[in-house]
C-alpha cells in the first residue's frame, strides 16, 4: 500500500474493507468504527499511528458506507424474497418418489417400509448362512436397512466385496459382464502391486524403513530412533528419499502396522460366538485417565487372551466408563458377542445398583460378572497387616529400614560390603509397595534370609553420631526393635506364609487360567492353612528357628537376643492365630462364586468320578439348564447335546482337557451346546492382563514422552503386545497395504 492513503471512490473503499466483495452485490459493511477494524482487518503495512491519521481524513467516507449498506440490504432482501417464492411453488418428494428412478439404474434395489435393501445380497446369505460381516455397511443393506436416499450410499454398496460376490451368483448377464471386467481391472492391480514389490526401490528403501519403524515399536523405542536407524542404511549405501526419514512418515507407518495387527485379531474373534473382557481403569505419566480393554476368545480350538485397545475417558465414573466400553466394542462389532466380564473389586465397575456391570446388565441380561481372583486374594491377605497391632508395627519398621537405607548410597554400599564379605554376592532389600502383590511378605522373607547382615550394618551406622545423629539414632532405634525375639518369630512365621500364598498368586497371575485351576489352588491354599492352624504344627522356617534358640538361648545366626520362654509360647500361639486369620479373610473374599459354581459342571474331573455310578445319566442336568435359561438357549437341544457330550467324555477319557474342547467344538452334533463351551473356556478369571497392558504403558510413555496422545499409544502397544515377533513379521504385506491405504509418491 502506498504512504498517502487516499479513499476516495467506492469501488476503492470496497475493495480496502471488503476485498473480494462482488461488483454487483455488495455485503453490507458496519459503520466505520475504527476498534473493531483494529480487532478483525489486518493492516501490514500500517502502524497504529497511521491508522488514527486514515480514521481522521475519511470521516466523509463513513457516510459513503452507510450508502452501500443500504443498497447491499435491499440486493439481499429482493434474492431472499425471490427463494422463497419458488420454495413455495415447490412440493417436496416422498421417499417412493424419490427412489423410484434409482430402481432403473440399481436393479438389485428392494424398498420396504421407507427403508432400503439388497435383494442379490439377503439371497447369497441366506443360501450360504453367513451371519457375520466384515464391515457395517454390508449389515445395513441386508438386515436393518438403509434410509439414505443419495446415489453414493447406494454405488458404495455395489463395491463391498459381498455385493460383488452376490452379483456374480444372482445377477443378470450384463451385470455379471460387469462386474468381471472389474475383476480384471483389480488383477491388473494387483499385478502393479507385484511388480511394485518385485522394484529395487521397494527392497533397498521401503521395507528397511518399515523394519527399523516395528523393531522400534515392539521394542518400546521412540520413533526418533527411526531417523538414526535410517542414517545408518545410509552410511551403508542404502538410498532414501528424505520424505521418508521424518517423524510423520514413520507414524503413519506405524499405525498402518498397528492396524493391520488389530484386523487380524478382530478376523480370529469373528469366528466365535462368544467372548469374555477384561476392563481397568488407570491414568499415565500426565494423569490422563485411560481404559483399557482385553478379549478372551477361543483361537484355533484353544482360549486366547490379547489386548483389544485403549481409550481415554474424560472422567472416572461408571456413566463415562459404559458408554466408551460401549461404543468400542460396538465399533468392533462385538458387542452383542459378550458373555462375561471380568473386573477388580472397584465399585464404579462391579456394583449392580449404579456399576458399569449393573448398566451392561440392562443389555446384556445373561452376562457373568467376575471379580479378579488376583485382586480377591491380594485384598484377603493384606487385611491381616491392616487389623493386627503387632504386624503393623512390623509393617512400620520395615518402611523405616528401606528408607534409611535405599535414601543413602554410603549406607546401602555398606550393606551390600557386608555381604559382599560374608556371601560373595549381593542380595539387597524389598522395598514393599502397596500398588504390587505380595510385597509386603516378600520383603519380610528378605529381611529374614539376610537378618545378620542388617544387624551388622545397623550397629556400624549407629555408632556414626558425630558425622549423622538422625541416622545413629534411626538405626539404633531399629536395631533394638529387630533384635527383639517376637520380631525374628513374626519374620519366621510370615516367611512360612509366603511359601502357602505365592503357589497360588502365581497361578492366578496366569495370562490363561482355568476354572479347575482356580479350585484346586484354592483348595490346597486352605488345607495347607488348616494344618497350620493345629497345635505344635509349624512352618519349616519358624521350627528351624526354634530349633536354634533352644540350642543356643542368647543368640540367632551370630545376633545376641534376649531369650524368654513367655515369649516362645506367644508366638507359637501367634503361628495358629496368623494362619486363622489369613484362612478367615480367604473364605470371605472367595464366598461369592455362585455364578462360576454351574459352570463346574464341564470339569473333567468331576465328570470322570461320576462315570461308573448310577447318578451319571443325571449328572449336570439340572445346572444346564439354569446356565441356558440364564444365557438365553433352548432346554431341550441343549440337553440332548449334553448327554451326547457326556458319552463323548466317556470314549475320550484318557485325552487331555484342552485338546478335548478342541475336539467337541468341531463336531456338529454339538452345535446347540457349543455356547456354553465357548462361554466355559473364555470365562475371564482375572485382570491381570490389563495390569500388565498398563506396567507396558509406562514404559512406552515415559516422562520423555510424555507428548503421545492415545492414537499413537494405542497403536503402539497394538505392535508391542500383539504383534509378531520381528522375524516372522510380513512387512511385504505390510508395505502393500500402506501403499493401497492412499496415493502415495515413491522414489522414482
Amino acid at each position: 500500500m502506498n504512504k498517502g492513503l487516499k479513499l476516495t471512490k467506492q469501488k476503492d473503499l470496497l475493495r480496502y474493507f471488503v476485498p473480494r466483495a462482488p461488483n454487483k452485490l455488495i455485503k453490507p459493511i458496519k459503520s466505520f468504527n475504527i476498534q473493531r477494524l483494529k480487532n478483525k482487518v489486518r493492516f501490514p503495512y500500517q502502524t497504529q499511528r497511521r491508522l488514527n491519521q486514515i480514521a481522521q481524513r475519511n470521516e466523509k467516507e463513513s457516510n459513503l458506507i452507510r450508502i452501500i449498506n443500504k443498497k447491499a440490504l435491499k440486493g439481499l432482501e429482493a434474492l431472499e424474497n425471490k427463494k422463497k417464492l419458488v420454495q413455495k411453488g415447490r412440493k417436496k418428494k416422498t421417499f417412493n418418489e424419490l427412489t423410484s428412478s434409482y430402481k432403473d439404474d440399481f436393479k438389485w434395489l428392494d424398498i420396504k417400509d421407507n427403508l432400503m435393501f439388497c435383494s442379490y445380497c439377503i439371497d447369497y446369505c441366506d443360501t450360504n448362512k453367513i451371519l457375520t460381516f466384515h464391515h457395517p455397511q454390508d449389515e445395513i443393506f441386508i438386515k436393518i436397512g438403509s434410509n439414505n436416499i443419495r446415489r453414493d450410499a447406494l454405488i458404495k454398496h455395489e463395491s463391498r466385496e459381498l455385493h460383488c460376490k452376490a452379483i456374480l451368483t444372482y445377477g443378470t448377464c450384463k451385470e455379471k459382464e460387469l462386474m468381471s471386467l472389474k475383476v480384471a481391472s483389480y488383477g491388473i492391480e494387483v499385478r502393479n502391486l507385484t511388480k511394485f514389490l518385485e522394484s529395487p526401490q521397494t527392497y533397498n528403501c521401503l521395507i528397511p524403513i518399515f523394519k527399523s519403524v516395528y523393531f522400534s515399536a515392539k521394542k518400546d523405542l521412540s520413533l526418533v530412533t527411526c531417523e538414526e536407524l535410517c542414517c545408518f542404511l545410509e552410511v551403508n549405501g542404502i538410498l532414501m528419499k528424505q520424505s521418508y526419514r521424518n517423524q510423520v512418515t514413520h507414524r503413519a507407518i506405524m499405525l498402518n502396522i498397528a492396524e493391520n495387527v488389530q484386523k487380524d485379531i478382530l478376523k480370529e474373534i469373528s469366528q466365535t460366538k462368544s467372548i469374555g473382557i477384561q476392563i481397568d481403569e488407570s491414568t499415565d505419566v500426565c494423569s490422563n485417565k485411560l481404559l483399557t480393554i482385553n478379549v478372551k476368545y477361543i483361537k484355533n480350538g484353544y482360549p486366547a487372551c490379547c489386548f483389544l485397545c485403549i481409550r481415554e475417558i474424560a472422567k472416572g465414573d461408571a456413566e463415562t466408563i459404559y458408554k466408551t466400553l460401549k461404543e468400542t466394542l460396538k465399533s468392533f462389532n462385538i458387542f452383542s458377542k459378550v458373555r462375561s466380564i471380568s473386573t477388580d473389586g472397584a465399585r464404579t465397575l462391579l456394583s449392580k445398583k449404579n456399576g458399569v456391570v449393573g448398566k451392561l446388565l440392562k443389555d446384556i441380561p445373561g452376562l457373568i460378572h467376575i471379580q479378579c481372583m488376583a485382586h480377591r486374594l491380594n485384598l484377603g491377605i493384606s487385611n491381616a497387616w491392616k487389623v493386627d497391632r503387632y504386624l503393623k508395627s512390623l509393617n512400620k519398621t520395615i518402611y523405616s529400614l528401606c528408607k534409611l537405607l535405599h535414601n543413602s548410597p554410603t549406607k546401602l554400599k555398606l550393606l551390600q560390603k557386608t555381604e559382599m564379605e560374608e556371601l560373595g554376592y549381593v542380595i539387597g532389600l524389598i522395598v514393599p509397595i502397596d500398588i504390587r502383590w505380595l510385597t509386603k511378605f516378600k520383603s519380610v522373607k528378605r529381611l529374614f534370609e539376610i537378618y545378620p547382615f542388617i544387624i551388622i550394618t545397623l550397629r556400624q551406622l549407629s555408632k556414626n553420631k558425630n558425622k549423622d545423629l538422625k541416622g545413629a539414632t534411626k538405626a539404633a532405634n531399629l536395631l533394638e526393635y529387630l533384635c527383639q525375639l517376637k520380631c525374628i518369630g513374626h519374620l519366621a512365621i510370615l516367611t512360612d506364609l509366603l511359601d502357602v500364598i505365592d503357589p497360588i498368586n502365581n497361578i492366578f497371575q496366569k495370562k490363561i487360567l482355568n476354572l479347575k485351576e482356580v479350585e484346586a489352588s484354592y483348595k490346597l491354599t486352605l488345607h495347607l492353612l488348616e494344618e497350620l492352624e493345629k497345635e505344635n504344627n509349624f512352618g519349616s522356617n519358624f521350627e528351624q528357628f526354634l530349633e536354634t534358640i533352644s540350642k543356643d538361648n542368647n543368640s540367632y545366626r551370630g545376633v545376641k537376643i534376649a531369650y524368654n520362654l513367655d515369649d516362645i509360647i506367644f508366638l507359637k500361639k501367634r503361628n495358629a492365630d496368623i494362619a486363622k486369620m489369613m484362612k478367615f479373610d480367604l473364605e470371605s473374599r472367595f464366598k461369592d462364586l455362585d455364578s462360576l459354581v454351574l459352570f463346574e459342571v464341564f470339569s473333567f474331573k468331576k465328570i470322570k468320578e461320576v462315570l461308573r455310578t448310577p447318578q451319571f445319566k443325571i449328572y449336570g442336568n439340572s445346572e444346564i439348564e439354569k446356565l441356558c435359561k440364564k444365557i438365553g438357549l433352548d432346554k431341550e437341544l441343549c440337553s440332548k447335546s449334553w448327554s451326547t457330550l457326556k458319552n463323548l467324555i466317556v470314549a475320550y477319557k484318557d485325552m487331555k482337557e484342552d485338546d478335548f474342547w478342541k475336539l467337541a467344538l468341531e463336531f456338529e452334533m454339538l452345535k446347540d451346546i457349543k455356547p456354553l463351551i465357548e462361554t466355559y473356556l473364555t470365562l475371564p478369571l482375572t485382570t491381570v492382563e490389563c495390569e500388565r497392558v498398563f506396567s507396558k504403558m509406562n514404559l512406552v510413555k515415559t516422562q520423555g514422552r510424555n507428548q503421545l496422545n492415545v492414537m499413537t499409544l494405542d497403536g503402539l502397544l497394538q505392535i508391542s503386545l500383539n504383534g509378531p515377533s520381528f522375524g516372522e513379521f510380513n512387512y511385504e504385506n505390510a508395505v502393500l497395504e500402506w501403499k493401497s491405504s492412499k496415493k502415495r509418491y515413491f522414489v522414482s
